[in-house]
């Protein structure tokens, strides 16, 4: 999650079905990441191609069935700060 999404991935605040808050909320939540929940919708990604915008999705999609499964057997262990680090590092090469 780290090299493709920035870090955990944020959930946008709630707003009503094709309004322009959708939006704003979902900008908000992404930052400088690549990907954001938006409550009760789905998921929004982006890249700087639609290939990549299109990979961190699926990435998404795995990552968030991982993470069912590991709640389902007591929960993720937090990574250590240098693991955290070197995944950013990592990120940041990649230039994602």
């Amino acid at each position: 999650m780290l090299v493709y999404f920035g870090g955990a991935v944020a959930v946008a605040d709630y707003a009503f079905t094709g309004t322009e808050e959708v939006g704003h909320n979902a900008v908000r939540a992404l930052g400088d990441r690549s990907g954001v929940i938006l409550a009760n919708h789905g998921n929004v990604c982006v890249g700087r191609t639609l290939a990549e915008a299109l990979h961190v999705a699926v990435t998404m999609e795995v990552c968030a069935r991982v993470y069912v499964q590991a709640l389902a057997i007591g929960g993720p262990v937090t990574l250590p700060e240098s693991a955290v680090e070197a995944g950013l590092r990592l990120r940041k090469e990649r230039g994602l």
